[in-house]
């Protein structure tokens, strides 16, 4: 299989990201990341295919294939950070509509739907 990105790290970067890889308070998905990099990396030796690092980091070919295109385009900066930043669904109930429901409770109004 040919591979179209191939990452070759430098000894502070691998260092970076060992040091994520092991750490605690990292997330699954930054692991995984590192992981990938870490496996990919083509200065520690002959690298694995992106089947076999998907394999064995438990993620898909195209996660290692969108994981080592993004080290080789942008280096490590944007890797280690979630790409969303804002909540996707917003609340359905919001401040104004939670003290209208309080008001209302607590006058004992029974407030009924008219379909409008």
């Amino acid at each position: 299989m040919n591979q179209k990105y191939i990452g070759s790290l430098t000894p502070p970067e691998r260092k970076k990201i060992q040091s994520i890889a092991t750490n605690k308070s990292s997330s699954k998905t930054i692991k995984k990341r590192s992981n990938i990099l870490l496996l990919a990396d083509s200065t520690a030796g002959m690298p694995m295919s992106q089947k076999e690092m998907a394999v064995q980091c438990g993620v898909s070919v195209v996660t290692v294939y969108n994981t080592l295109k993004e080290f080789c385009t942008d280096r490590l900066e944007p890797m280690f950070k979630f790409k969303r930043t804002k909540a996707t669904n917003p609340p359905l109930v919001t401040g104004d509509i939670e003290a209208h429901i309080v008001a209302v409770d607590s006058t004992g109004i029974k407030v009924t739907n008219r379909g409008e």
